[in-house]
């Protein structure tokens, strides 16, 4: 599968997938990418209200690749635990 990245995201997307954007991910490694964001999320401080909005940032990027990655695998679905994205099987 390959990833529809908003421009904002696309430079921490290519740093943390350690791919670039066009090249095809497979099940495992989209499960690894998303919980590398998942991980860069939960090491950065909190940021409401800065400049930098590292982590909603993260987040954000975190949301928009669950989503693509439960769309393009129909036995893979999203749940929100604490606000935060969770990859789940069916």
């Amino acid at each position: 599968m390959k990833f529809t990245i908003p421009r904002r995201h696309r430079k921490v997307f290519n740093n943390i997938s350690k791919k670039k954007l066009d090249e095809n991910f497979t099940k495992e490694d989209a499960r690894e990418l998303f919980n590398n964001i998942i991980d860069e999320y939960n090491k950065s401080p909190a940021s409401y209200g800065t400049n930098k909005g590292q982590k909603e940032s993260s987040l954000e990027l975190a949301m928009i690749v669950a989503n693509q990655v439960s769309a393009a695998y129909k036995d893979i679905k999203v749940e929100l635990e604490r606000g935060i994205p969770v990859l789940k099987n069916n």
